[in-house]
């Protein structure tokens, strides 16, 4: 099986860690530098917001 990936393409990562009442969400660029990082409550209108 060949997977073929756009990670070339890629100019921001996110990563969201996921808590019962709270979770904290981080973008980087390619170089490591710090776009986004901020706790943000479980609601889900402002999860959608920030991926929106």
């Amino acid at each position: 099986m060949t997977e073929s990936s756009d990670y070339e393409s890629v100019q921001v990562f996110i990563g969201v860690d996921v808590g019962k009442d709270t979770h904290h969400a981080v973008a980087i660029n390619r170089s490591g530098k710090r776009l986004f990082d901020k706790a943000l409550p479980n609601d889900e209108n402002k999860l959608r917001s920030l991926i929106s």
